[in-house]
């Protein structure tokens, strides 16, 4: 596997955690009509998605002899986009407890 599979990999399965973790918590959300419930329950599954694969992504850029700075720019984005998508999930899970008249 070379290093653009890994990355590549590495995002997808981000992404995949990141939607998953949306709905579960848009889920509960809807059960319990509290966006704090949704909203909390996404935070802490996405943070350990998150956590788990920056572990797999150390291990799998070290068996392919990744340098730092890569390995440290792909890291930087994934823990950058981490509180736009959790501001995101706020928001939206704030705007969907809107009463409506």
């Amino acid at each position: 596997m070379d290093i653009q599979t890994v990355v590549n990999t590495y995002f997808i399965l981000l992404l995949v955690g990141a939607v998953i973790c949306f709905f579960i918590g848009f889920g509960l959300k809807k059960k319990f009509n509290s966006h704090k419930i949704g909203f909390y329950t996404t935070f802490i599954l996405s943070l350990i998605i998150l956590v788990f694969l920056i572990q797999w992504f150390k291990t799998a850029s070290a068996e392919l002899f990744i340098g730092t700075l890569p390995w440290l720019f792909n890291q930087a984005i994934a823990i950058i986009l981490y509180p736009i998508y959790l501001a995101f999930t706020w928001f939206v899970l704030k705007r969907t407890n809107i009463k409506k008249f």
